[in-house]
């Protein structure tokens, strides 16, 4: 069953389009509208990235608040789950056989600091206001002067909206000139919040789906009101409510929830529930859930633990969009181990997943030493092992 692993395949296909595959397009600006460089056929159901020409070169524009992803979610496997997960759910209502995949250009980085900043209090906003009498409060996360109750009793101010991401899609016309199309927009939210007992210990509280669905509602009207409104879009806009996972998790978070707005509608009526999934590996649910990617997973984690006898951590996550096995990530952990001791394994994996082992779905493993990664083999299901050492 063919697999995708969508982020990864936008990447590659903006660098071959980079490099002239797309063949030569003229430079012309005519008001708004800029000519575009786009791939000329499909590639096996991902979106093909439009690229506009500047100079006569070819360039994928980044969006204008490039950076705040990392910069607010928790982990690296939730700002992969984050973006992936979005491009998938664009694809029911913008088909990658009829939509281009343009970075986000609507939201900037400015905007998006205002809307994850806690609401101002009176006071504070009286004081705002005197400063500056045309200030608005755009705080989209809630006051310092609004408390939940933990389970222990410790009251603390919610801080529910983790970051909010964006990404385009376009239609090309005849003159190869970008047509928007529609807008989808990721809403993440803080799944667990960390906060310190009256005792001095880290403890984390947990917030219902509920909950968030109900603060990715005032969200999301917000949105599309100002998307509406600042720049007069009358495309359809997808929202995806996203769950973070917590930051002493071994897997992503995940979506809960989608909607869409249509014409100029600014207000979610309703969410629609997502199926997905991420199961830890090894675990008892995934045994229970994807036996046989769990048995193989664990007769590959038993040759790793063979050939590198010692202290050799082996832990993975598998990404389920209903029902159907995305992509399967694996972390192997060595400790102190030399150059050519992490260039030895890499071979011997490398060989072992292209000729032992059939996961069937997309595949990234990922050889850590403690914190700093020393080398990445990835293997699209199709296709033969890439591979990657890190020197240093």
């Amino acid at each position: 069953m063919k697999k995708v692993n969508i982020w990864k395949a936008l990447l590659v296909l903006c660098l071959i389009m980079t490099l002239g595959a797309c063949g030569k397009t003229e430079t012309e600006t005519e008001g708004e509208q800029t000519k575009v460089v786009v791939s000329k056929t499909n590639t096996n159901g991902y979106y093909r990235v439009a690229l506009s020409t500047i100079d006569g070169e070819s360039q994928f524009t980044p969006s204008p608040s490039r950076g705040l992803l990392t910069r607010y979610l928790a982990s690296r496997q939730d700002v992969e789950a984050v973006e992936q997960g979005l491009a998938h759910l664009s694809m029911t209502p913008f088909s990658p056989s009829t939509y281009y995949f343009q970075d986000g250009s609507y939201l900037t980085y400015d905007t998006l600091i205002e809307w994850l900043s806690p609401k101002l209090t009176a006071s504070e906003l009286a004081r705002a206001v005197e400063n500056d009498a045309n200030f608005v409060d755009h705080g989209l996360n809630p006051s310092s002067e609004e408390k939940v109750m933990t389970a222990e009793g410790v009251e603390i101010t919610p801080d529910y909206i983790a970051h909010i991401l964006e990404q385009t899609y376009v239609t090309i016309d005849a003159n190869n000139v970008a047509q928007l199309g529609g807008v989808s927009i990721a809403i993440s939210m803080t799944g667990c919040q960390y906060y310190t007992s009256s005792e001095g210990y880290d403890r984390y509280h947990c917030y219902d789906d509920s909950v968030l669905k109900e603060q990715a509602t005032k969200a999301a009207d917000a949105i599309a009101t100002y998307l509406r409104q600042e720049y007069g879009l009358t495309v359809p806009i997808l929202f995806g409510v996203y769950k973070q996972a917590a930051a002493t998790s071994s897997v992503p978070g995940q979506y809960i929830a989608t909607t869409m707005l249509e014409g100029t509608s600014t207000s979610v009526s309703s969410w629609q529930d997502v199926q997905q999934q991420t199961y830890l590996l090894p675990s008892s649910e995934a045994s229970a859930s994807l036996p046989e990617i769990a048995n193989t997973f664990t007769s590959f984690q038993t040759q790793i633990a063979n050939y590198f006898p010692g202290n050799v951590g082996v832990i993975g996550y598998t990404t389920v969009w209903s029902g159907q096995v995305e992509r399967l990530y694996v972390e192997v952990n060595v400790s102190s181990r030399s150059y050519m001791e992490i260039v030895g394994l890499t071979q011997f994996l490398e060989s072992s997943i292209n000729e032992r082992y059939d996961f069937n779905t997309d595949l990234e493993i990922v050889i850590k030493d403690g914190q700093a990664t020393k080398a990445v083999i990835e293997k699209q299901y199709d296709q033969v092992a890439r591979v990657n050492i890190i020197n240093g």
